[in-house]
């Protein structure tokens, strides 16, 4: 069995590659919240604590809270940390967070892109020490083939279909460990995430304000490039 553990900031692909992994690799296990909340900074060995505190209750109850602390230890798990281009990723924020509240949007832009620096900051450390390894949403979504080829080598996976690979293609719900690949009965559509127009979906003063507030060392490191306007 392959074990793996999922990072990623909210609405940066992490249901998708969960869903993917364990439909297309057999005695392959993925840890969504188990281990550390998803969205947070990266913990490589929990404890008995932050192994659930997150996790859904039927998780809670069944899973074997040593055996899984010894997988972590034992470097049974693989972390994978997902990432998106910061001006859609804040533009998928906005649209998701305005529905539930009243918020401003300014200041909601910039707490976002302080709390994105922190996370991928820590995230950082652990790609360049080799304990994490890095997908970018955008490229997941354009070359799927070539991303899962080289996690199969990477991680000697072994296919479920030999000649192709099964790609969800309708919206994916918000997952629980125990719900994996929930989906709605909507069709995704990746182009919004594909060479999109920046200018053309975020306002001028919204890039100006994640310009403003962006760490630029992350945006190089992670091969994202400014926005002029």
């Amino acid at each position: 069995m392959k074990y793996f553990k999922i990072y990623g900031k909210q609405r940066t692909g992490t249901n998708y590659i969960a869903t993917t992994l364990q439909d297309n690799f057999i005695d392959t296990k993925v840890f969504m919240n188990v281990g550390g909340w998803k969205h947070g900074e990266l913990i490589t060995i929990p404890d008995n604590v932050n192994l659930i505190n997150r996790v859904d209750k039927i998780t809670q109850k069944n899973i074997n809270v040593n055996e899984t602390i010894d997988l972590f230890k034992n470097n049974q798990v693989f972390f994978i940390v997902m990432i998106k281009n910061p001006y859609t990723w804040i533009n998928s924020m906005y649209n998701i967070y305005k529905k539930i509240t009243n918020i401003n949007q300014d200041i909601f832009v910039i707490n976002q892109i302080k709390l994105w620096n922190k996370i991928y900051l820590d995230y950082k450390e652990h790609i360049e020490s080799g304990k994490a390894y890095l997908i970018k949403y955008e490229t997941l979504l354009q070359e799927p083939d070539k991303v899962l080829k080289d996690i199969e080598k990477k991680y000697n996976l072994e296919r479920k279909y030999e000649d192709s690979f099964k790609l969800q293609k309708n919206k994916l719900a918000a997952c629980l460990d125990i719900d994996i690949g929930r989906c709605y009965d909507k069709i995704f559509d990746p182009s919004i995430y594909i060479n999109t127009q920046i200018d053309q979906i975020l306002s001028k003063n919204t890039i100006e304000i994640i310009n403003k507030n962006i760490d630029i060392d992350l945006m190089n490191y992670y091969n994202y490039d400014l926005i002029n306007i």
